[in-house]
């Protein structure tokens, strides 16, 4: 990923009667615009991806700092991990801008432009396998601080996990799919502890380390899965795929 910042201090459009709500959605839909302009599907909103982006415009300006990296040695990977660990992407990225002004003139457009005018964040903006989006605007006396966060995220976990799992018990989980590829091919394993163990799929045939687990599709792209944990004690964990290329991710049980 490239990081990127932009700083403009002064030569801001008039000033806009503007709510910071109406602000961000303008900043998304002139995002939008942008990616229309070279034949790119337009960005999705995402609340969690927009709370993450404001969790770091707020720690910006409360903080007087600007950059990517926080007091805490994160970047946006790493805040999603913290922070938002209910989505699973294939990436993640994110765009600031800072703005200073007197009279606080700020303009929505000014901040896309100035994005698009330099590389990295253009290339965020433009980069085609970016599903989702979030946007966050902090005001701060004279100042302004904007953050886009771009996903291209797979699922979402609906469900609250449990604190603590048994071998005696099934867990039923329910996810939002939120891939572009069509969720009739999702497939879906359990990790095993033990990744020597055959695990069998039928006749005479099984895999080995995992277990297929079957789908149930409710509502719109919601869909659950039954999880259960019959190879021992140890760590166990969810991976998502189509047509035999999983990606294995950051939901994890440790079985005692």
């Amino acid at each position: 990923m490239i990081w990127l910042l932009l700083v403009c201090v002064t030569g801001l459009s008039a000033a806009t009667k503007m709510t910071v709500a109406e602000f961000e959605q303008e900043i998304f839909r002139l995002t939008n615009e942008q990616r229309a302009k070279y034949g790119l599907a337009a960005l999705q909103p995402e609340a969690g991806l927009a709370e993450l982006a404001r969790r770091h415009g707020r720690n910006m300006a409360a903080n007087d700092f600007f950059e990517h990296k926080d007091p805490e040695g994160l970047e946006v990977g790493g805040r999603k991990k913290k922070y938002y660990s209910e989505l699973m992407t294939h990436s993640i990225g994110e765009n600031l801008a800072f703005f200073e002004h007197s009279l606080k003139r700020f303009s929505p457009s000014k901040v896309v432009n100035g994005w698009m005018n330099s590389p990295g964040h253009r290339a965020n903006i433009l980069e085609p396998g970016y599903t989702h989006l979030g946007v966050a605007v902090i005001v701060t006396g004279n100042k302004l601080y904007a953050v886009q966060n771009f996903a291209s995220p797979i699922v979402r976990l609906l469900s609250a996990l449990p604190k603590s799992y048994s071998q005696n018990k099934v867990y039923r989980l329910e996810f939002l799919y939120m891939d572009s590829q069509d969720a009739r091919n999702l497939e879906v394993l359990l990790n095993l502890p033990d990744t020597t163990a055959e695990v069998p799929i039928g006749g005479n045939m099984y895999v080995v380390g995992v277990q297929p687990l079957n789908i149930t599709w409710g509502e719109g792209k919601r869909f659950s899965v039954d999880v259960p944990f019959q190879y021992g004690k140890g760590i166990y964990s969810l991976a998502f795929g189509w047509g035999g290329g999983h990606y294995n991710s950051e939901f994890i049980f440790r079985v005692k």
